[in-house]
């Protein structure tokens, strides 16, 4: 047998030990890493400008309390490339505590070992710690509430305090991302379940804080309390139109894609064992009532993501798995040994270096997809697995190197002063671009890439009218092709964008492939604006 501290002491350091070690592993991959989600931009520069004039964020689409958190990291240190990075890196490697505590509570500490372990070096979550997305931090809050609910269903005498505690957490995730609403209502039933009637009120009491001020907001300023959700629905369905070539593939990627990508997220070695057995341990009745419980929150999430991926409201991104991956973890229990000895260790070292070593062989070569004959279930296994291959890698990078060559060749004209107009030429690059172009967030334009809107683009122009620049010259990169693009005319041997039936001197300065890079006179437009009508 292994000599280990004693049981009270190993459980008290060994979640932190854990968190430590997957903060110093992010540490180490952050060098090689590249923010390529195009949310994770918009989230930070919404953060920057907010912190030039912060205020109460009352209603809008997405939930304020991620904004706040990455305008607290760039108040800590004001580098947008660095601080918020850095904060999620953080939450990362904390996920593994709540966990450990949630799981040694509901089953026990060697189950508990191996949930922190995974949740805090899988691949999706080290990815997604890697840039600013909401998932990560989401994910640390909703952990939190259910290790306080938990402790406070168990603990006698009863205290309403762990589930106030609780509520505020689940109520801070709420404002981070909306799955949340729906497991205050999970949540709740748990509680209730276990008829703990004071825990409840107070839960529940604590838990909508949010919801309840967002939806009144809503109504207030859109005449719609649920104006947040039903526009995410509005801008996939209608603005993005995910619905408009439905096929009878796209149809079966979407009824497979979330149970599909828990077989990507959760070690495979485990996964192969650990639904047969849990459902072995529903029949035999094996579980208690608390454990039992909360089955259920997973079960019925899984069904709602479902649905909500159906109808196309809810986007084929494996990072919205995060929380099915959650709130299966503690269940890894069913198929851990008891003893803790070298053996016990041996298979917790195993199943993470399958986990985290195997998770790019896996992909490449999925086992399931061998097993299945020719069709249209396996062509959508099959496209589900390549169009999705690289969210589910440890480390975020760009396709190709078209970023670095504009930073390269912008790099003597970009300054922080100077506004930065960009179009669309792709949503990893264009956003990567301006997350590194050290351009002041409010003076970085989004052009619209459908041309059909191109006129939108350019009254987007105006905004930095309100902005002071010190800068003569801005910059505009513009995509041969794009719609913005054909507002380009050459007049009198001179390039010209036209902006409301103004000719706009622009110059190209140089280019890589098919985007172009152009400096433009800021002073131009905001002369014309100050000129008497």
């Amino acid at each position: 047998m292994l000599s280990f501290p004693s049981s009270n002491q190993l459980n008290q350091y060994l979640p932190w030990l854990i968190a430590l070690l997957a903060f110093v592993f992010r540490l180490v991959l952050f060098p090689y890493s590249q923010v390529t989600d195009s949310d994770a931009v918009s989230r930070v520069i919404i953060a920057e400008v907010w912190l030039i004039h912060p205020n109460w964020i009352l209603s809008g689409v997405w939930g304020p309390f991620h904004t706040y958190l990455n305008a607290l990291a760039l108040f800590l240190y004001n580098d947008r490339v660095i601080a918020p990075i850095a904060l999620h890196m953080l939450f990362g490697g904390l996920i593994a505590v709540p966990v450990y505590r949630f799981t040694a509570r509901l089953f026990n500490t060697n189950s508990a070992l191996v949930a922190a372990i995974i949740v805090a070096f899988s691949p999706l979550v080290v990815r997604n710690s890697l840039q600013p997305m909401a998932e990560v931090p989401y994910v640390f809050f909703v952990a939190t509430c259910m290790w306080f609910l938990i402790r406070g269903m168990q603990e006698k005498p009863a205290t309403v305090k762990w589930f106030i505690w609780a509520g505020i957490f689940l109520t801070v995730a709420a404002g981070m991302r909306y799955e949340a609403w729906v497991l205050i209502a999970l949540f709740t039933l748990v509680v209730l379940l276990n008829k703990k009637w004071k825990g409840l009120v107070a839960f529940w009491s604590a838990a909508m804080i949010f919801p309840v001020s967002w939806m009144v907001g809503n109504y207030l300023e859109y005449g719609n309390f649920l104006y947040s959700v039903d526009y995410a629905s509005y801008y996939n369905t209608v603005v993005h139109g995910v619905n408009d070539n439905e096929t009878i593939l796209l149809k079966i990627q979407r009824l497979v894609f979330f149970p599909l990508s828990i077989f990507h997220i959760y070690p495979l070695g485990l996964l192969a064992v650990l639904f047969p057995v849990v459902l072995l341990k529903i029949s035999k009745k094996q579980f208690s009532k608390m454990q039992m419980t909360w089955l259920i929150p997973f079960c019925v999430m899984i069904v709602v993501f479902i649905y909500k991926a159906m109808e196309g409201t809810l986007l084929m991104q494996h990072r919205f798995s995060i929380t099915l991956f959650l709130l299966i973890l503690p269940f890894t229990a069913v198929i851990i040994p008891r003893g803790f000895n070298r053996r016990t260790l041996g298979i917790v070292l195993f199943i993470v270096g399958l986990h985290i070593g195997l998770t790019e062989i896996f992909q490449k070569f999925p086992i399931y997809e061998r097993i299945i004959p020719e069709s249209t279930l396996k062509e959508a296994f099959r496209k589900t697995r390549w169009l999705t291959f690289d969210q589910l890698q440890s480390v975020p990078k760009l396709e190709d190197d078209t970023v670095q060559q504009l930073l390269e060749k912008t790099k003597g004209d970009r300054s922080s002063e100077s506004p930065l107009l960009l179009d669309y030429f792709g949503w990893e690059n264009t956003y990567n671009y301006a997350f590194n172009s050290r351009v002041d967030a409010e003076k970085i334009v989004f052009l619209t890439p459908d041309m059909l809107r191109v006129e939108q683009s350019f009254k987007e122009l105006k905004r930095y009218f309100q902005y002071p620049t010190s800068s003569e010259q801005g910059l505009i990169i513009l995509r041969q092709g794009s719609g913005n693009m054909k507002n380009v005319i050459t007049r009198n041997g001179q390039r010209n964008l036209i902006f409301e039936n103004d000719f706009v001197p622009i110059h190209q300065m140089d280019s890589v492939g098919s985007i172009y890079i152009f400096k433009f006179d800021t002073q131009f437009l905001k002369r014309k604006n100050n000129e008497p009508q």
